[in-house]
């Protein structure tokens, strides 16, 4: 089995947490792969290095390393091509990546011996036709009490409220 491996240069800074990620994943057997862009800096692991289109096309899922951004920045391909994703959160509070640097270990554990289920996420499209730009997010229902809201969120239709 392999694995496409997407880290943010900007919250793995000395890829650390990319060689553990790659380590751990070389000990269950499984091949990391990344895109060819980062081999000078990781040159000295067991990762295969790939255009990044290939490297996802060859590749059973994907572990992103950062946050809810790196992961987002990714979804886009990964549902076009029905890769689940585990998101490993550098940041404050993961809504999207879930999964902390302690946990790890245990988690691609589990991924090796295929004992994981897929969380399905609702996607939302959006086009905004005076940049001819589509935006990607994600609605993420249920989110834990234990953190405040960091959004409050009104849609409308025609100036009709549809959700408050």
């Amino acid at each position: 089995m392999s694995v496409f491996l997407f880290p943010n240069r900007i919250k793995d800074t000395d890829f650390s947490v990319t060689r553990q990620v790659i380590a751990l994943l070389d000990q269950h057997g499984i091949h990391a792969l990344l895109a060819d862009e980062l081999a000078g800096e990781l040159v000295d692991t067991k990762a295969v290095f790939l255009p990044q289109q290939q490297a996802l096309a060859q590749a059973k899922q994907v572990i992103t390393i950062g946050g809810d951004g790196t992961l987002l920045r990714i979804a886009h391909d990964c549902l076009a091509q029905s890769k689940p994703v585990l998101g490993v959160n550098l940041g404050r509070i993961g809504f999207l990546a879930t999964c902390e640097v302690a946990e790890l270990p245990e988690k691609l554990a589990r991924l090796a011996a295929g004992r994981y289920t897929i969380e399905p996420r609702n996607l939302l499209h959006t086009y905004a036709s005076s940049c001819g730009q589509v935006a990607l997010y994600t609605i993420a229902a249920g989110v834990s009490a234990a953190y405040p809201p960091s959004i409050r969120l009104s849609v409308s239709f025609s100036k009709s409220p549809v959700l408050k």
